[in-house]
């Protein structure tokens, strides 16, 4: 899961513009951030695209005193760049290390140079590396990533041109996918059949825009519109004109992790705000509650729409306050710091709790339960400031299955609702109580607001191939 944006523009100023885009999708990845530049109307189609690439986030590495940055910011100003691409790295496959900081560049003998953005996982990409690989191709990273492998499988298919590869790509590989591919005379832009990961197009003043959240998008109160599912759009940068071409059939089935957890509350899908799915979320579990508490809280910021939620419904008095979160300790959010040692220390440092628990029944509300890193440190908290007793609500089922389309689940034995039973769960938290939201109630919610989803991560029924 990452974030991509691109903006076509009129001006080198127009940086900025790019700058602000990627820093709103920084929530969906914090690993590193990349960007690459061209001009619009640049005589010279030959000259290599100019690169930025750096650990950390968007605020922290787009600076005037990183030399990198610095650099950057002179190539755009000297060569009058002003169309961009860029991504925020959440990383799924592969250590997080600069050779595999996108965008990634590769090059074709008769295509020449493409930089391509890549949100989502390529589900048999050792397959295709290995297959690149025999046909000659040298992978910079080992072992190989799954935006390497693609960008292998695309100068190698023999195509007559970048677009007829790409929609090679749609036609034939498995996985989930939102690209945007960048060269000196077009940006593509393409999503796969399932239209799993979102991408949003904004044309607006002159400038078009690309984003994966459409709250991202610089005029974010204009019409935007998603790239369809198994299509692509081809911008030409001289004349601005956009080519839409739908390569397949398109079977929906957006992650429903989007709408839980990963998007920003702004975020919309069909018509609805993640927020407000969210809440309705919260309702829902407290109509099947039976807990008695006397206040209502909720982890921040993740659980802060189905707790709101959750108080209406059950019109027990919300706290809002109850947990705080420190926004000046910790980076970021905890569940996609890569590695598990990171998570929990992240989590031991993240929050602080009001002294208004002590002496009540406290019921927190989060949206999910993964790995089990946060909840326990937050019921030692609330214990310690005087709680009687903690009882935790989870908003959505339990996640009992890996992910292979983008989300850092690689494997059941780390998921504890796997291997353990609601009860053990609440052992292992330390709770007074802990309840989950039933996998049925929760997919009813989805589909009154958003339709057919991927939920793979709950049901264990995937809608791609499984590596």
């Amino acid at each position: 899961m990452c974030g991509i944006i691109g903006l076509i523009g009129n001006d080198t100023l127009d940086l900025q513009i790019a700058i602000e885009t990627l820093a709103k999708v920084n929530n969906r990845g914090q690993e590193a951030v990349g960007m690459v530049a061209t001009a619009r109307h640049d005589k010279d189609k030959n000259r290599p695209l100019d690169q930025f690439h750096h650990f950390g986030f968007v605020r922290d590495a787009c600076v005037a005193d990183r030399a990198t940055f610095r650099s950057f910011t002179g190539a755009v100003l000297e060569n009058r760049d002003n169309t961009f691409i860029g991504q925020t790295r959440y990383s799924t496959v592969g250590r997080n290390d600069p050779g595999r900081t996108q965008p990634l560049r590769m090059v074709h003998p008769r295509w020449g140079e493409f930089n391509i953005d890549h949100n989502g996982q390529i589900c048999n990409h050792k397959q295709i590396s290995h297959t690149c690989e025999a046909r000659g191709h040298t992978f910079h990273t080992n072992p190989p990533g799954d935006t390497e492998a693609l960008g292998a499988y695309i100068a190698q298919s023999g195509m007559e041109t970048l677009e007829d590869a790409i929609a090679h790509v749609l036609r034939t590989i498995i996985g989930t996918y939102s690209l945007l591919i960048l060269t000196s005379r077009q940006l593509i832009a393409a999503r796969d059949r399932l239209g799993n990961k979102p991408l949003w197009r904004q044309s607006s003043d002159g400038y078009i825009t690309y984003a994966s959240e459409i709250a991202a998008l610089p005029h974010c109160g204009n019409q935007a519109n998603p790239v369809a599912a198994g299509s692509m759009e081809i911008v030409d940068l001289e004349s601005g004109e956009i080519r839409v071409c739908q390569v397949v059939e398109p079977n929906p089935h957006p992650c429903i992790f989007e709408d839980i957890y990963f998007s920003r509350p702004d975020q919309i899908h069909n018509g609805v705000l993640n927020g407000d799915f969210r809440r309705q979320l919260g309702a829902r579990s407290a109509r099947e509650s039976s807990v008695d508490a006397d206040i209502v809280c909720f982890v921040p910021e993740s659980g802060s729409d189905a707790g709101l939620g959750f108080a209406e419904e059950s019109e027990i008095r919300l706290e809002p306050r109850a947990i705080v979160r420190n926004l000046y300790n910790v980076h970021g959010r905890s569940f996609i710091l890569p590695g598990q040692r990171n998570r929990t220390a992240a989590a031991r440092q993240k929050y602080a709790v009001s002294r208004i628990v002590k002496g009540r029944r406290v019921l927190v509300v989060d949206d999910t339960l993964v790995r089990c890193n946060t909840l326990p440190v937050i019921t030692d908290m609330l214990s310690e400031a005087g709680a009687t007793e903690v009882h935790i609500q989870i908003a959505s089922a339990p996640v009992r299955y890996p992910c292979f389309g983008g989300i850092d689940i690689p494997s059941q034995s780390e998921l504890p609702a796997s291997q353990l039973s609601e009860r053990q769960i609440c052992q292992k938290t330390g709770a007074t109580s802990l309840k989950y939201l039933s996998l049925d109630s929760m997919l009813d919610e989805a589909g009154k607001t958003c339709g057919r989803h991927c939920a793979a991560c709950f049901s264990g029924c995937y809608p791609y191939p499984i590596p």
